[in-house]
């Protein structure tokens, strides 16, 4: 295989429009929950399709038609599943509530996100706890007596609270529990003796994902549409695969074999971090992309990102309502659309490096601006003047967290690798506060799903008409009167 062709241009992205079938199928599932109607068609998209036994429109919209079916079942018993929950709502029950997030204290009460099972309802993930006995602690199990609400600016989410005597025992935490508060207490410790009070804090939510050590600063990230860089996703996971596969070519690990305990650390890594949409698909992604090297075979970036898409919805059909979800598939999607066309092309290799940065950014912000607008409420330009200092600059402070972590058993390393975490930390911060405390950094507008709706048929119309227009100068030159 030519090394230099890695990546293939080829258009063809069976895996993605499955993937977009199976979302759309999803989304259709909450409005018609009624399994039987789509049992009866994906059988008739079937036998359509069986019966064509050729290529053609017929055969390809049977696939379509049964290809949402599928997505539709699969989505249909979570649905239900969480209706009845709804129905346990407003009196005291007994649940298993396992701590996802690190308790934080808000006067009499502590604070968390946790998974909540109930004996015979199922489990539903990150539901907001208020726990009154404060006794519960991080990546620990316990059995409680818990009232059970759906939250108030959401009727899909669920606050449970938990009473000052609503804790019955504590369960044995899993090894995967276990691992995640050994791992939170190893790091925190090298940083609180190596590194500042808010280096810390910022480490501890960029590498670990623990954003709720950050407290009040998340507001910071937020106001300067900068809080992407607080998820873990591909930026942490393309930094990790270098550094893992740097230092296993130096003690001379065979080519394949870093490679299987890259695909191994990856998706552990994502887990430890909780296993958000972006981690998790991130990981995926990073699996794929191994395989293909693995097998010598050339990487094809849109089947990747729609096999990775397909892979989290059958895992958590849950995710496709997640605004996480949605802006990690449409940011990445952006970066591949956009990363091969940047229009302007020089010698010189850090303002390259700049143009392409801001111009990724740019589509980035084109693709995912409707959706965060109709989520949170606001439009953020911020992102756009300070990504092209900020995205150079938080690679640099992962890859000295990095080297930090690796040297933290001598002191003199330790300490040396923490004044340069401080250091770009700080300058970090300053940027990020700057770019909040400008007037034009966001602006407050909601847009309603009628908007992003149309919004994104008129984008996607333009992208396409510009794609084949370009597509018909390429076949007849003669057209475009050169």
């Amino acid at each position: 295989m030519n090394r230099r062709r890695v990546f293939s241009d080829d258009p063809s992205a069976l895996w993605l429009i499955l993937f977009l079938c199976i979302a759309a199928g999803m989304f259709l599932s909450r409005k018609l929950p009624v399994m039987e109607i789509w049992i009866v068609l994906f059988v008739g998209s079937a036998a359509l399709g069986i019966r064509q036994r050729r290529e053609g429109p017929g055969c390809s919209a049977a696939i379509a038609v049964m290809t949402v079916s599928l997505g539709a079942m699969w989505a249909v018993p979570g649905y239900l599943q969480q209706k009845g929950f709804a129905k346990e709502t407003g009196r005291a029950q007994q649940y298993r509530v396992e701590v996802l997030t690190v308790p934080e204290e808000q006067g009499m009460r502590n604070y968390f996100r946790g998974a909540v099972c109930h004996p015979s309802r199922g489990c539903i993930s990150r539901v907001y706890v208020y726990d009154y006995s404060r006794e519960m602690k991080f990546a620990r199990r316990y059995r409680t007596e818990a009232v059970l609400r759906t939250a108030r600016w959401n009727r899909d989410h669920y606050v449970a609270w938990v009473k000052k005597d609503g804790v019955r025992g504590a369960l044995s935490p899993s090894p995967i529990g276990r691992l995640k508060a050994a791992v939170l207490r190893f790091c925190t410790g090298k940083w609180k003796a190596h590194t500042s009070a808010r280096t810390s804090r910022f480490l501890a939510a960029v590498f670990l994902g623990r954003r709720e050590l950050l407290g009040d600063d998340v507001g910071v990230f937020i106001d300067s549409g900068c809080a992407h860089f607080l998820a873990v996703s591909g930026v942490h996971m393309g930094i990790l695969a270098l550094f893992c596969m740097a230092g296993m070519r130096l003690f001379s690990f065979p080519y394949r074999l870093r490679l299987i305990v890259l695909m191994g650390f990856l998706p552990g890594y994502a887990c430890l971090t909780g296993m958000s949409p972006s981690a998790f698909r991130a990981a995926v992604m990073a699996v794929l992309v191994g395989m293909s090297f693995f097998c010598r075979r050339r990487v094809l970036p849109w089947n990747s990102l729609g096999l990775a898409g397909i892979i989290l919805l059958f895992v958590s059909p849950g995710w496709i309502y997640s605004a996480g979800f949605q802006f990690s598939f449409l940011a990445v999607a952006a970066i591949l659309f956009s990363a091969s066309r940047v229009p302007f092309s020089t010698g010189n290799m850090p303002v390259r490096y700049a143009i392409t940065i801001w111009w990724v950014s740019l589509w980035i912000f084109l693709w995912v601006s409707p959706l965060i607008s109709f989520h949170f409420g606001y439009i953020y330009f911020g992102s756009l003047i300070s990504s092209v200092v900020l995205i150079p600059l938080f690679t640099g402070v992962l890859l000295l967290n990095l080297l930090f972590l690796c040297f933290s058993w001598s002191y003199w390393c330790a300490s040396a690798f923490g004044a340069l975490l401080c250091s770009g930390v700080d300058i970090f911060w300053a940027v990020t506060r700057w770019v909040s405390a400008q007037n034009f950094s966001s602006v407050r507008y909601a847009c309603s799903w009628q908007e992003v709706a149309g919004y994104y048929g008129f984008f996607f119309f333009c992208l396409a008409a510009a794609a084949w227009r370009r597509r018909k100068r390429l076949r007849f030159p003669e057209l475009s009167g050169k």
